[in-house]
């Protein structure tokens, strides 16, 4: 009996743009698969995709921010209601 053969992955590489075919993707907008393979081609890749994560991270923090400010105005405004409610309760007479 035969041993079975593993499996090998087959491999794949993008190959390099001339200076051709590189000004063409510049020039057209392909989507964006064609800027992420322009941007493998040149070595950008690892750049961009930082790039990328920091500016998604910095847009939910901001908008935490933006909530956490709404909040807080609004524990404000409830606590001088509150305040509001309470003074005139102890200054009105109760007759």
């Amino acid at each position: 009996m035969q041993e079975p053969k593993p499996y090998k992955r087959p491999t794949r590489r993008i190959p390099p743009l001339d200076a051709d075919n590189a000004q063409d993707a510049l020039e057209h907008d392909h989507g964006k698969a064609a800027r992420e393979a322009i941007a493998y081609a040149d070595g950008n890749l690892d750049r961009e995709s930082k790039k990328n994560e920091h500016d998604r991270s910095e847009a939910l923090r901001d908008t935490i921010h933006i909530l956490f400010g709404y909040g807080l105005k609004g524990a404000f405004i409830l606590y001088g209601l509150a305040l509001v409610s309470v003074c005139w309760h102890y200054l009105m007479p109760e007759n």
